[in-house]
């Protein structure tokens, strides 16, 4: 099965000598520039297929550990950085937001996941994200296909009614010390 990446050639028929890629251009040095070719393509169109859409596949990996993420010095830049670069806008809701926001008490008295929730109402916004970080953050959306003016107005729509109802929810959280009450502020300007 390994001789048809090496080329035509070797689709159709076998050879019982050949057993790595070196040996097929062993005997006819002429070959290997054609064969590592052949082998290149055949490479290049497997991992270009696409099975599996990326973004997906690290929202699924990280569900089970989106609170410490969020909460993380670091780990809040790689989760604005998947929500940065994530098109579909249901999916984010539903995978990210929900569970996060069965944890906001845990989430808004961090400073870290205070900037998460910030994200999600008023994303690339200088006055909660240093301007260099808002530019490394775009250079992900380059892989996006959505604007992101569009994708961060829907995701914005569709988070504002659970926070407005968390805020009346555990008022006293929301207004709890200086950081928490201009941050409660921000989201009430927001929405």
């Amino acid at each position: 099965m390994r001789q048809e990446f090496y080329g035509d050639l070797y689709k159709n028929t076998k050879d019982n000598n050949v057993k790595t890629l070196g040996d097929c251009y062993k005997e006819t040095e002429q070959m290997k520039v054609a064969i590592l070719g052949s082998v290149k393509s055949n490479l290049e169109h497997i991992a270009n297929k696409n099975l599996v859409d990326n973004s997906l596949a690290i929202v699924k990996a990280i569900k089970e550990h989106l609170v410490k993420i969020c909460i993380h010095e670091h780990g809040h830049l790689f989760f604005l950085s998947v929500l940065n670069s994530m098109d579909d806008t249901k999916a984010i809701k539903k995978s990210l937001f929900d569970p996060i926001y069965e944890n906001i008490e845990e989430i808004i008295v961090d400073k870290w996941g205070r900037r998460v929730i910030e994200w999600f109402i008023a994303p690339a916004e200088k006055d909660f994200i240093h301007p260099h970080m808002l530019k490394i953050l775009d250079e992900g959306l380059k892989f996006g296909k959505k604007d992101k003016d569009l994708r961060r107005k829907e995701i914005q729509e569709q988070v504002e009614g659970p926070l407005s109802e968390s805020i009346q929810k555990f008022s006293k959280l929301y207004l709890k010390d200086g950081h928490v009450g201009l941050f409660t502020a921000s989201i009430l300007n927001k929405c």
